[in-house]
């Protein structure tokens, strides 16, 4: 009898046990995806303003604007000033478009990978898009 009892109390604790770190792996698990959400967004966030950068910088390599920037600016060689600002800017774009880069292998690393399932239907996606336009026309 007291064997019997001893296996029960000792299958109710395996149990227990079993249970309690099962939710403690499911509040890791939240946990963790949690810091992947923060991460992704953070990462996104600095993607957007990178994506603002260039653009301004795009806008600041235009030969009138390199100019406008100079007009105040007194040389005797107004050319050569406005070679090194559009070295300056290219140098500034290159870096920037590294950046843009490096932020984008970081997004697609914190994102979840997509089913097998979804993937095949995004690749067929256009193919069945095509289908559809030639059986209307």
């Amino acid at each position: 009898m007291y064997t019997r009892t001893r296996n029960v109390m000792l299958a109710a604790l395996l149990v227990a046990g079993s249970l309690m770190s099962s939710a403690e792996a499911q509040t890791g698990a939240a946990d963790q995806a949690a810091k992947l959400r923060a991460q992704l967004t953070e990462v996104q966030a600095k993607e957007a303003a990178q994506q603002t950068r260039l653009k301004e910088l795009e806008e600041a390599l235009k030969p009138e604007n390199i100019e406008h920037s100079l007009a105040g600016v007194g040389s005797t060689h107004p050319e050569e000033l406005r070679e090194q600002r559009r070295r300056q800017l290219e140098q500034e774009r290159s870096g920037v478009k590294t950046q843009l880069d490096q932020l984008a292998t970081s997004r697609d690393a914190l994102r979840p990978p997509l089913p097998p399932r979804t993937r095949a239907r995004i690749k067929t996606a256009p193919e069945a898009r095509k289908l559809r336009l030639r059986v209307r026309n």
